[in-house]
C-alpha cells in the first residue's frame, strides 16, 4: 500500500481551484472525512474534497490528472467495497450536491427510445409543468446542463 501526499503548494492550488472543503492528512477532520459507511474499508487519500457546487468537480479531476493521481468518485458513501475512496490519490466527494434545479421553461423531453450510456432509456421524470420523460421505471434520466442544474 502506497501513500502519496502532495507537496503544500498543490495543495494549496486545489484549495484555490474549489470553493468545497479540501482535507488533507494532518488536518483536523481528516479521519471523518476519509471514512466510508463500510468500517473494514480504511483508505488514506491524500486529499478529500467536498464539493460545494458543480464548478468544484472539473477543477479537481484536472487536478487529479495533472498530479498523476487515482480519483475516487464519492456519492453517498455507501458502496461496500468502498469504491468512494482510494489509497494516496484523491476523493471527490459529491454528498452535498443534493439538489437539482429544473427550468420548465428551457425543458426539452428526450425521446424514450434514446439510449443512455448504459443502454437503457430513460426514467420517468416529471417537471412542474406536468410533462414526462417517459421510459423504463428505475433508470436514469440524462439531461444536459442546459435543462438541469446541480447544486
Amino acid at each position: 500500500m502506497t501513500h502519496q501526499q502532495l507537496q503544500p503548494e498543490a495543495l494549496q492550488k486545489l484549495r484555490d481551484q474549489v470553493s468545497g472543503s479540501v482535507t488533507a492528512p494532518g488536518d483536523p477532520g481528516y479521519d471523518e472525512a476519509r471514512a466510508v459507511w463500510n468500517g473494514m474499508v480504511d483508505r488514506r487519500p491524500a486529499a478529500v474534497v467536498r464539493a460545494a457546487h458543480v464548478d468544484d468537480v472539473a477543477p479537481t479531476i484536472g487536478f487529479a490528472r495533472e498530479q498523476g493521481m487515482d480519483l475516487a468518485i464519492r456519492g453517498g458513501g455507501h458502496n461496500v467495497a468502498g469504491n468512494g475512496s482510494v489509497d494516496g490519490g484523491i476523493v471527490l466527494d459529491l454528498g452535498d450536491l443534493n439538489r437539482v434545479t429544473v427550468d420548465p421553461s428551457a425543458l426539452s423531453l428526450p425521446s424514450p427510445s434514446v439510449p443512455t450510456r448504459t443502454g437503457h432509456g430513460f426514467t420517468q421524470a416529471r417537471s412542474s409543468t406536468g410533462r414526462t420523460a417517459g421510459g423504463r421505471r428505475g433508470r436514469r434520466l440524462s439531461s444536459g446542463p442546459e435543462i438541469c442544474q446541480i447544486k
